[in-house]
């Protein structure tokens, strides 16, 4: 009898840790699908403010299509960096043991402002906000 208890206890910790790794997974998918909206939104409204620009003869108007850009580059990290953590806690869980089931906290992971400014100028996020950022400059000098 104690050997079929000890091969339950075995087969419920494993679907726990099962379990467990498919919550992480939600949240990285999560994360991502966040991330992918932000750049819809912040290419939507970009669009939108350069459209309204070509109206209004004035060049500050230009600016605002500032607002967005840096706004949407700094959440897009944040959920980048934030998926990145939950990879570190995911791949944790795979290889220690000592992580407990369940446990979602991952502010022991990738701390600092180094790493978040790593992620902003990460090759994942730059390719779309720099040049953004570079023909809103463009527009603004060369606007009438």
């Amino acid at each position: 009898m104690r050997f079929f208890m000890q091969e339950f206890n075995n087969l419920a910790k494993s679907a726990d840790e099962r379990q467990h790794l498919i919550f992480i997974q939600d949240i990285i998918s999560r994360m991502s699908q966040c991330s992918f909206r932000l750049k819809q939104w912040m290419i939507t409204l970009v669009a939108a403010v350069l459209g309204l620009s070509q109206t209004i003869p004035t060049k500050a108007f230009v600016l605002i299509a500032l607002l967005p850009i840096l706004v949407f580059w700094l959440l897009d990290a944040y959920y980048l960096h934030q998926e990145r953590k939950y990879r570190v806690l995911y791949n944790e869980c795979i290889t220690n043991k000592a992580v407990r089931i369940y446990d979602l906290n991952t502010k022991k992971y990738l701390t600092g402002f180094c790493e978040y400014l790593k992620v902003i100028f990460s090759k994942s996020i730059w390719p779309l906000y720099f040049p953004l950022l570079g023909l809103i400059i463009f527009l603004f000098i060369y606007k009438r």
